[in-house]
């Protein structure tokens, strides 16, 4: 049986106390707080649920942090703030005692210890509640379980490769710790160990989950998603390809603009994201609208000058051409998304008032292209990846007449099949797509880090692979747990 080291133990009992019914927290001391006693009812099982939620909704997990920081290690972003942890970030001059890498672990494993509490109680409960509601809530918890291992994995361990049975990545721990009196230390497990336990967690959720739910609740279709992506990130592209259909085939249809994804959460494109509402938020200083907007902290996280290049090569010169003999020129709407400024100051996340914009995390344009470039790795040059390509590009560029008019620009910038002399080829358009369509959603660093491409940006340059582009562990989980080694390098 794994269970927390005493620092994890202690915040994840913090955290579990702080949702669970306040009279029953009452009848017992924390430290001697039964499961049982915490969970008599399925609602007990949902308020739990709602902190392990909770855990991934703060800003230094899934509600902020992971959409960007990827983008400032990579390519995509540069970094103006003066937060001395996201200068580290973005110089790739990681120290074990960082504030961000610390978050990161701590809000996983506190709503992987939530989760695994439900998880044992759910046979327990015996309310009339429970037989509708048990499939859910046991869904959920895997979903959250799976992302948390799968989000972490993909920073604290190497890349998927060869050598991903022997990597080490982060600890799994499946049992949850509800008294201080009964800790032991884990050890890390390995890379490819920590994939297999977040597609057995996504796997067995996609067979549980409705396919709707609440707002920023987990789906079936969410656990789809999660499934294209690891196969994604492990380069099997058959399987990816097949979890990807599975997704497009939903209830999903692309927002008229690229940009009412991001001023209407909720939208028709929204497969899954971290809801953030008013009364919520994550604050002035852990909000996309903060760190991205102009009008929120002056622009941290502004548009780098490779991300403006991709920006400029969208549109092969034979098309724009073409649209010139025609009499119009074209316009990326994606370029509205960000102010053109000496700063190149970025716009996508615009509620800077009350920092309420969602975190992006699926979205049906990412798993389209995921699908494109997918079936063009396993298939060459097909029609279906081309016409997956150009419902993207097709959104989002527009005609513009001697008036200023906007219009259809499809028959300009549409791609065909015989466009593409190779499979490279096309690929590396979907990949150029991806830059931009995607740029500070939290998908660049992956990407680089599956492509085998190095990561440069204006702070620094590091080969693919390279050990700091590994998150070390946090320094107080290794003070506190002997049997937790560093990653090389720190």
């Amino acid at each position: 049986m794994i269970k927390f080291n005493k620092y994890m133990l202690f915040t994840m009992l913090l955290a579990l106390f702080a949702v669970a019914c306040e009279e029953q927290l009452e009848e017992q001391p924390q430290q001697s707080l039964s499961t049982d006693a915490v969970f008599a009812s399925t609602q007990d099982l949902e308020t739990a649920l709602t902190g392990a939620y909770n855990a991934a909704q703060q800003s230094d997990f899934m509600g902020c942090n992971m959409s960007f920081v990827g983008d400032i290690m990579a390519d995509n972003g540069a970094w103006r703030g003066s937060f001395p942890s996201m200068i580290d970030i973005s110089r790739h001059a990681i120290t074990s005692d960082n504030g961000e890498i610390a978050g990161l672990w701590r809000n996983s494993y506190r709503a992987i210890n939530d989760v695994n509490l439900v998880l044992e109680a759910i046979p327990n409960i015996t309310d009339a509640a429970i037989a509708d509601a048990g499939p859910r809530i046991r869904g959920e918890g895997l979903f959250l379980r799976g992302m948390a291992y799968f989000e972490m994995v993909r920073f604290y361990g190497k890349p998927w490769g060869g050598s991903s049975t022997s990597d080490l990545g982060v600890p799994i721990v499946t049992m949850g710790t509800s008294t201080s009196g009964d800790v032991v230390f884990p050890s890390r497990a390995t890379v490819a160990e920590v994939y297999a336990q977040a597609v057995s967690d996504f796997t067995e959720a996609a067979s549980l989950l409705p396919d709707a739910n609440g707002s920023g609740r987990a789906t079936r279709f969410a656990a789809l998603a999660y499934l294209a992506e690891i196969a994604f990130q492990q380069r099997d592209y058959a399987a990816a390809a097949n979890f990807a259909s599975q997704v497009i085939a939903g209830p999903f249809t692309l927002t008229p603009t690229p940009a009412e994804f991001f001023t209407n959460e909720g939208s028709s494109e929204s497969i899954f994201e971290i809801a953030h509402t008013s009364q919520d938020n994550p604050g002035v200083n852990g909000s996309l609208p903060t760190f991205h907007n102009l009008q929120g902290r002056g622009g941290d996280v502004i548009v780098s000058e490779p991300l403006k290049v991709a920006y400029n090569q969208i549109v092969p010169a034979r098309q724009a051409d073409l649209a010139t003999g025609a009499g119009f020129s074209l316009a990326d709407l994606r370029v509205s998304q960000f102010t053109i400024n000496d700063t190149f100051n970025i716009e996508k996340y615009e509620g800077f008032v009350n920092n309420d914009d969602d975190a992006p995390v699926f979205r049906l344009a990412e798993i389209l292209l995921m699908r494109a470039e997918a079936l063009a790795r396993t298939g060459g040059v097909n029609a279906e990846s081309v016409d997956l390509l150009n419902e993207i590009r097709n959104r989002a560029i527009r005609t513009i007449d001697a008036g200023g008019a906007e219009g259809d620009a499809s028959a300009y910038v549409s791609y065909v099949v015989g466009d593409f002399a190779s499979a490279d080829e096309l690929i590396e358009a979907i990949i150029l797509e991806r830059q931009v369509e995607l740029a500070w959603e939290g998908n660049r660093f992956h990407d680089l880090n599956r492509l085998g491409r190095p990561m440069v940006n204006d702070r620094a340059s590091s080969p693919s692979g390279a050990d700091n582009l590994v998150w070390p562990v946090p320094q107080r989980d290794i003070d506190a747990n002997s049997n937790l080694v560093q990653n090389p390098g720190y």
